[in-house]
């Protein structure tokens, strides 16, 4: 997998980035028409001081529609950046925190769950799968452990009864015993 963005996000993410722009330079070119000063008489007479008039107003008119234009642009820029960062950095900021608290060791975590179009949500989905196997994982082992605890109470119950235990075959139960404990301590450790 080469890919580092889903591709349909990429597409929808330049197409609204270049629509907004188009609509600016729209904008600004209505707003460069409007501003133009308008003439009723169409002698030549007219057009040249019409041409005078509009070279004398057309430094001015450019630098405010410039600014207009600027403004818009830092406007729409601003807001499609707060919308971008609301779809990708804001589901990524709750995953890494739901990472964080995994790390702490707290799997008793619910669910995370993102909207429907947020960009992380596929990633969202494998971690709650991971999440749900890892507590499957976990009860396997904790029945496992109670059925092997079992067994071996058991074990040392009938074998510590009769007096044919040899002082190794004592040693070996305590090593076991021993390293059972250590297993029950990391079992709680995940308290799931």
């Amino acid at each position: 997998m080469d890919e580092y963005i889903d591709k349909n996000f990429r597409r929808r993410f330049v197409i609204r980035f270049l629509l907004g722009l188009m609509l600016i330079s729209a904008l600004s070119g209505f707003l460069f028409y409007f501003f133009l000063p308008q003439g009723e008489h169409f002698s030549y007479i007219s057009l040249i001081h019409s041409l005078f008039h509009i070279q004398a107003s057309l430094f001015p008119l450019i630098i405010v529609v410039g600014f207009i234009d600027l403004f818009l642009a830092g406007l729409f820029t601003l807001c499609f950046v707060l919308f971008m960062s609301h779809k990708v950095g804001g589901p990524l900021f709750r995953l890494i925190i739901y990472l964080e608290q995994l790390k702490r060791r707290n799997f008793t975590l619910p669910e995370i769950n993102l909207r429907f179009h947020d960009q992380g949500k596929l990633l969202a989905q494998r971690v709650n799968e991971m999440m749900m196997n890892w507590r499957v994982f976990y009860r396997e082992l904790k029945i496992s452990y109670g059925k092997f605890n079992a067994r071996l109470s058991l074990w040392q119950k009938d074998s510590l009864s009769t007096d044919m235990v040899t002082p190794e075959q004592r040693e070996a139960l305590a090593r076991v015993k021993h390293e059972l404990e250590k297993f029950e301590k990391i079992l709680d450790r995940f308290g799931i």
